[in-house]
């Protein structure tokens, strides 16, 4: 397992960060990482990222009326890593739980 460099409020910061450079403004920022923090900053080992753009147009279309004057959407990506460690503890743990049933 790497060795967590950082605090939870240092990724919260860092991650509102990457959200404003890609056009939300900050409280829309701040607002997303507070409603998925409990999901993207929880035990275990995840990858996120930025969807781009095009592919969000693309799968999810868009269409407003009147056409605002801009639109920004920003799409967070989660992707789970299973670790071997991780894999050992669920095995294990479901080795425990069949045992008692």
């Amino acid at each position: 397992m790497p060795e967590l460099g950082s605090t939870i409020d240092e990724l919260d910061r860092d991650l509102e960060g990457i959200l404003v450079a890609q056009g939300l403004y900050h409280d829309e920022a701040r607002a997303m990482v507070e409603t998925w923090r409990n999901s993207w900053f929880e035990e275990g080992s995840r990858l996120l990222y930025i969807v781009p753009s095009a592919f969000v147009n693309e799968v999810l279309p868009l269409s407003i009326h009147p056409l605002p004057a801009q639109t920004v959407r920003v799409f967070v990506g989660r992707l789970e890593l299973v670790t071997p460690a991780t894999e050992k503890a669920v095995e294990s743990a479901f080795v425990t739980m069949t045992a008692r049933h």
